[in-house]
């Protein structure tokens, strides 16, 4: 059994790619995508977002229950290697960066601050 993924913007296309497929193979449509990748995608109208991956993250990182920003990273925010401590687990720290870069993928907005930030994992 092989899977095949089909996504358009344009529902004509879809439809008629479904139909050239199905007259050739025996094709199980299972409808909207719920799973890709072992993940769950959510979507409106114009977007898709991975919801349970996200929640998932904050929960690790001790985050649920804060109160969502507006924009991800400060203004004109300056950072600097001098005089920064330490991180207490690095390694932790450098995994839920690695998280963060791969929800770049589905949320582009937030890649500018999540690499500036993986710039400076020995002293965020």
């Amino acid at each position: 059994m092989d899977d095949i993924l089909i996504a358009s913007n344009d529902i004509a296309v879809v439809n008629t790619f479904k139909t050239f497929t199905d007259h050739r193979f025996k094709v199980k449509d299972l409808e909207s995508l719920k799973y890709f990748f072992g993940l769950e995608v959510a979507r409106n109208s114009s977007s898709i977002y991975q919801r349970k991956y996200v929640l998932e993250i904050l929960s690790d990182a001790g985050f649920i229950g804060y109160k969502p920003v507006k924009t991800l990273m400060e203004q004109h925010l300056k950072l600097s290697w001098v005089d920064d401590p330490l991180l207490e687990d690095p390694k932790s720290d450098r995994r839920l960066v690695g998280r963060l870069i791969y929800l770049t993928i589905t949320w582009p907005d937030f890649t500018f601050a999540i690499h500036t930030l993986s710039q400076f994992m020995d002293s965020p």
